[in-house]
Formats: C-alpha cells, sequence, structure tokens
C-alpha cells in the first residue's frame, strides 16, 4: 500500500472518530433536553457527614379507570466521581441541590410535605426539614383522648393514627380498627402500618409467649382472618398501587417486600397480590360513599424513592400504579452512605 493510500485511511478512521464523539455529546443534549431542562450539576459531591436533627386540590377519578404504569422517562446524569452521588441527607441538601437547577426548593419541599400528609405521612422528614419536635405526629401525641376522639369522627387522620398507636401494645384489634378506619379515610401510611402488623403478628405464639394475655389478643384478631401473611402483603402491595413508589420509602417495607416473608410461598405472595386490586376498589367505594376524593394520579414535586416499582414487589403480575412518574425525572443520590437509590424530581424547571 502506498503511503499515500495509508494517509488517506488515516484521516478518515481520525474523522470517523471525531464523528463519533459529536455523536455522542449531541445525544447528551437531547437527553438533557428531554429531562423537561433540568440540567445536571457537576462537581464533587459534598462528604460531609449527614446534619442532625394540604397542598393542589385533588381531582376525582372513577375507580374503574386504568392507571398508567410507572415508567422512567430520563436519567439525570451528573458528572461526578465513579463512586460517587450528590449526598441526599437533609433539606439543606436538597435545596441546594434544586436550586443548582434553577428550581424554586422551598415551594417543592412545602408541597412535597402537603402530599405526604394527606396520605398519613406524618412523622418527621429529614429531606424536608421536619424534625420530630415540629411533626403533626408529635402535636397529637400531645392531645388527650377525648380530642382525639372528637378528631377522628371526621376522619382526621392524625387523630385516627395517634388512637392506632395508644393501642398496638395493649389491644392489637383495637389498633387495626383505627389504622383502618385511616385508610377508609385515604391514609396509604395506615394502609402500610396494617400490612407491618398482621405480619408481624401472625408468629404471635412465638413471638408473645411471654406475654399470654397479649398473645389472645393477637389471636382473636388473627382468628377471622384465613391467612395473616396474605392479608398483609395484601395490604403493603395495595397501597403501593395506591401510592406509588413516593410511599415505598421506609428501609422496613421494602426490605420486606425484597426478601418477602420467611415460611411464605409463592402461591400465598401470588394470590395477595391478586387480592390487592379487590383491596383498592373496596376502598374506593368506602370514601366515594363518603364524598371523598378517590385516588390521584399526581406524583409529589420531589421525594427519594426506588427507580422500578415492579424490580420491588414480589407480584408475577405487572403492577400498574395509579400515582404518575412518567414525566418525572430521575437522579441517582445518597440519602445515606450505605444507601444509593434515586431522587425523583416531578416540576417544570
Amino acid at each position: 500500500m502506498s503511503r499515500t493510500n495509508l494517509s488517506i485511511l488515516l484521516a478518515t478512521g481520525l474523522l470517523g472518530v471525531l464523528l463519533w464523539m459529536i455523536d455522542g455529546i449531541v445525544g447528551e443534549y437531547m437527553l438533557m433536553e428531554k429531562v423537561r431542562g433540568i440540567t445536571p450539576i457537576t462537581g464533587t459531591p459534598d462528604t460531609d457527614p449527614p446534619q442532625p436533627n394540604v397542598g393542589r386540590p385533588e381531582n376525582e377519578r372513577r375507580d374503574s379507570e386504568t392507571a398508567l404504569v410507572e415508567t422512567v422517562t430520563a436519567v439525570v446524569t451528573p458528572v461526578r466521581p465513579a463512586n460517587g452521588r450528590p449526598r441526599m441527607q437533609s433539606a439543606a441538601d436538597l435545596t441546594a441541590f434544586l436550586d443548582g437547577l434553577g428550581l424554586d426548593a422551598t415551594v417543592a419541599i412545602r408541597k412535597s410535605q402537603a402530599w405526604f400528609d394527606q396520605r398519613g405521612f406524618l412523622g418527621p422528614t429529614e429531606l424536608y426539614g421536619r424534625n420530630a419536635e415540629s411533626s403533626p405526629a408529635q402535636l397529637y401525641e400531645d392531645f388527650d383522648d377525648a380530642t382525639l376522639l372528637a378528631l377522628a369522627g371526621p376522619g382526621d387522620l392524625g387523630a385516627l393514627h395517634a388512637l392506632a398507636e395508644e393501642s398496638v401494645e395493649s389491644d392489637p384489634a383495637e389498633a387495626y380498627r383505627w389504622y383502618r378506619q385511616a385508610a377508609s379515610n385515604g391514609s396509604v401510611a395506615a394502609m402500610i402500618n396494617i400490612g407491618l402488623l398482621l405480619t408481624r403478628w401472625n408468629p404471635s405464639a412465638q413471638r408473645f409467649g411471654s406475654d399470654p394475655g397479649y398473645r389472645d389478643k393477637v389471636e382473636a384478631l388473627l382468628e377471622p382472618i384465613a391467612d395473616a401473611e396474605e392479608l398483609g402483603l395484601t395490604w403493603i402491595v395495595a397501597a403501593a398501587r395506591i401510592g406509588g413508589l413516593p410511599v415505598l420509602r421506609g428501609r422496613n417495607v421494602i426490605d420486606l417486600l425484597q426478601s418477602q416473608v420467611p415460611g411464605v410461598g409463592a402461591e400465598v405472595i401470588e394470590t395477595a397480590c391478586q387480592q390487592s386490586a379487590k383491596l383498592m376498589l373496596k376502598l374506593a367505594g368506602e370514601r366515594r360513599t363518603r364524598g371523598q376524593v378517590i385516588f390521584t394520579q399526581e406524583p409529589p414535586p420531589v421525594f427519594i424513592g426506588e427507580l422500578n416499582l415492579n424490580e420491588l414487589l414480589p407480584c408475577q403480575e405487572q403492577i400498574a400504579p395509579i400515582v404518575d412518574t412518567s414525566s418525572c425525572a430521575a437522579q441517582p443520590v445518597m440519602p445515606r452512605p450505605d444507601w444509593p437509590t434515586t431522587l425523583w424530581i416531578c416540576l417544570d424547571p
């Protein structure tokens, strides 16, 4: 081969590499555009230690409507070290991140907290700057029983949760009834609590052997329930279908779903998954009877959650959640040093 031909080949190859690099850069900017104007933050994640410590009206929808499938449209990928993600352990971290994207962090945090309050999550939330002392849950703890009962009558979620928590260690049937009423009034947190309690209470002979009186109460509650594990999982899966990824934010719930329940077979799990749809319809009917809004698709403006709902649930069928995150952007973050997960951003820049 002549030297001239070799030079032409080398030039052609270099040109091809250059075009490939340009195409990659253009693709990256197209991806940023698809994430609704959210621009990645560059730089090294902060390595400082963790810091110590009702929104828009909902539109009614028929329970027979088909919920949208929760999907990921794009992923915000900031330039960062290969082993690092932006820290997301406090309201200060979230505010700095959103401000860097040109978003109104104050409004996003306020509306996000209101979204969770409406669904019964009334405890502290470090990501939104709410500590234990400033949370509504603490306020209800200071009320006497007469006040709680008066508030619970019209369906106040804080009062219903407080009454349930007062009864958990003394009267499980009473706790179940209060949580059940809260769930009927729209508390997804109560649905998760029912699932966790039924799952915990089922092996009562082993867990409560030291307290025969309490064990008897637990067994009396579970007696009319054929499969307590199945019913517990039914409540948690139904909560996931109603609230989507935002409500599955507790590690205890995620770990339970991923590791399942010891001694529970695939048949019981699948039955629980199927029964969750019936439970959703039952709750929707109860809400409609009282003239309440059924369920809504709107997600909170910003929240921490996993990337894919169906990877969390032990169900064989694909679950279509009501809360729709198809227009949200997903940003890998670190809520804890040992927990890499995702920050979902569901608002316009």
